[in-house]
């Protein structure tokens, strides 16, 4: 359920400095070449309500993410960005441990007024997962400062939810991640104000969502881009069609932590 990653795709590549009015197209701009990896932590508790027992599941994992085609053209830039994430994640007291490998590849555009993502295309172990972003997504409103706010827009999941985020820069704040330690980065808060919509599909079984909570706290830095991104999200679910089911509880928390980067070289301005 922690898959709030589309920002974290389509903001790999923040350039140049920090201007006084925070970030704009100039610093956000992506090149081809572009590389930047990170590490994945995610923790998950589960539990019926009204019950003690509980059930806890632990991931690791790692993340890249390429800009692998740009194109420019009425002063916006079309650029294409793969990513590969693997996790291993281990579950319940028998400590079963499974490892799933994520592929995806979006098209994006960087122009004045933001970053946007117009297509998702992903699988699962083999899967297709991919994200329906409607006519497209607002990763990044521009410019963006402290204040600044915006609706990211609709993304539907092939699991059958829906959410609607809405996104916030709240402050500028230095971030130690195993990459080095980065100042100025500018934080951003994204939460659901309509809540996680829809259901969820788990194990050939229909959840119906009595109710979701989402949010995300991400770190943009100059010249690197997305340094640090927080997400948490709790579910509240029931089987489809039975009332009175217990409600079952799931508390997700991950963690995603830039460890190297790599900028393609700039042409000169």
């Amino acid at each position: 359920m922690t898959r709030f990653t589309l920002p974290l795709a389509a903001a790999v590549a923040l350039a140049i400095a920090l201007p006084a009015v925070g970030l704009t197209l100039a610093d956000l701009e992506p090149a081809k070449g572009d590389r930047i990896a990170y590490r994945v932590s995610e923790d998950t508790k589960m539990s019926f309500e009204g019950t003690p027992a509980t059930v806890s599941a632990h991931g690791s994992g790692t993340q890249t993410i390429e800009v692998v085609a740009t194109s420019k053209g009425g002063g916006t830039t079309a650029y294409i960005v793969l990513s590969s994430q693997e996790m291993k994640r281990t579950r319940g007291q028998n400590a079963s441990e499974e490892t799933t490998t994520s592929y995806s590849l979006e098209v994006c555009r960087a122009s004045p007024t933001g970053l946007y993502t117009d297509a998702n295309i992903s699988t699962e172990n083999g899967e297709d997962s991919s994200v329906d972003v409607g006519r497209w997504v607002l990763n990044v409103r521009l410019p963006c400062e402290p204040g600044t706010s915006w609706r990211v827009g609709r993304l539907s999941y092939k699991d059958g939810f829906t959410m609607r985020p809405e996104s916030q820069a709240v402050a500028y704040e230095t971030v130690e991640v195993p990459a080095g330690t980065f100042e100025k980065c500018l934080k951003v808060a994204s939460t659901c104000p309509n809540g996680i919509e829809g259901h969820l599909e788990q194990e050939g079984q229909t959840f119906e969502i009595v109710s979701g909570e989402l949010a995300v706290t991400s770190w943009y830095a100059p010249k690197v881009g997305l340094t640090k991104e927080v997400v948490s999200t709790t579910l509240r679910l029931r089987p489809e069609g039975q009332d009175q089911a217990a409600i079952l509880r799931i508390d997700t928390a991950s963690t995603t932590e830039l460890t190297d980067y790599k900028l393609a070289q700039r042409p000169p301005k």
